[in-house]
């Protein structure tokens, strides 16, 4: 792994979407969104040279455990966990505020692809931004304040005032619990790892 690929990758992330440097505020019982300045987030770096799996697993949900201050932000940490040279784990945590399922995958193929332009030292591949996140919000508020969004929340109130069935979330035919999402951890063995840089070498 190049440490040094990596922290400019999440630089440049950080540059291109300024939503990820938000902080949240209330003015006179308003919320307020105010953009950090660039260098606000920084890719933390954990050394964690010969933890179990276990360990490594401990350390991974306390990161996801952890809350986001909303008015100090920023609403998104990169935390790099560093067992050796070959075996690492990057944790990205974001609160719901700012991303969710779709815009993750985004991000995700945005910073390999920053990451490997900075390793092969060439121009990333990845979309111009024509409008920023804030570009989006603003657009909604002047629809909404030419009353643009009243025929469909006329309709979903008619809809939602009438009763509503009864259901339930559970079943006795599916287990119970949680089920953690959108992670993915394995291991590749030394041979593997070998054979793979070999046939990468050809």
């Amino acid at each position: 792994l190049d440490l040094d690929a990596l922290g400019t990758a999440v630089s440049k992330i950080e540059q291109r979407h300024t939503g990820l440097r938000s902080r949240m505020t209330l003015v006179d019982g308003e919320p307020v969104v105010t953009i950090l300045p660039t260098g606000s987030i920084c890719l933390e770096v954990i050394e964690c040279t010969d933890e179990t799996d276990a360990a490594m697993d401990d350390r991974v949900a306390a990161l996801r455990s952890e809350g986001f201050d909303l008015a100090a932000g920023p609403l998104i940490r990169f935390v790099l966990l560093r067992r050796n040279e070959w075996r690492h784990r990057l944790v990205i945590v974001l609160h719901h505020i700012v991303s969710d399922g779709w815009s993750m995958r985004l991000l995700t193929d945005e910073l390999s692809e920053l990451y490997s332009a900075a390793v092969e030292h060439r121009e990333p591949v990845v979309p111009v931004l024509e409008a920023q996140y804030s570009d989006y919000a603003k657009r909604q508020r002047d629809q909404d304040a030419q009353g643009n969004f009243d025929a469909g929340l006329a309709h979903w109130a008619d809809r939602l005032r009438s009763p509503l069935p009864d259901f339930s979330l559970t079943s006795a035919d599916r287990p119970q619990g949680r089920v953690p999402a959108d992670r993915f951890v394995f291991d590749i063995d030394d041979d593997l790892v070998t054979a793979i840089a070999s046939r990468a070498a050809e």
